[in-house]
């Protein structure tokens, strides 16, 4: 089974948020970032899907601004897979193994 064209465009039609307030289980919560999300001292990550196969990952950099890491996303039966493709990071690829409206579950590795 693949996922559908509906959940495709509601994730790539966002710039997602992590809310790791939320995380539970190895699972990490991601919500659109025009939700409002409670104050952190952490910078929040950040996925964004381009249409075309392109990504960007936004992470927080060792000054904790954040910066934005170059990636690319592909369809892997339900899941999604987003890989980093630029500078080396201990996450190197995210998979979305949920998608809802409001709410992506991710597992990183």
């Amino acid at each position: 089974m693949a996922l559908s064209a509906a959940q495709l465009d509601s994730v790539i039609a966002h710039e997602w948020l992590h809310f790791f307030e939320e995380d539970a289980a190895g699972d990490e919560i991601y919500r659109p970032a025009a939700v409002a999300a409670p104050p952190a001292r952490r910078p929040r990550e950040r996925l964004h899907l381009g249409a075309d196969g392109s990504a960007h990952v936004s992470v927080g950099g060792p000054d904790d601004r954040s910066r934005a890491l170059a990636a690319t996303w592909t369809a892997v039966g339900n899941d999604i897979v987003v890989r980093v493709t630029s500078a080396p990071t201990a996450r190197s690829s995210y998979r979305i193994v949920t998608i809802e409206p409001d709410r992506l579950v991710v597992r990183v590795s």
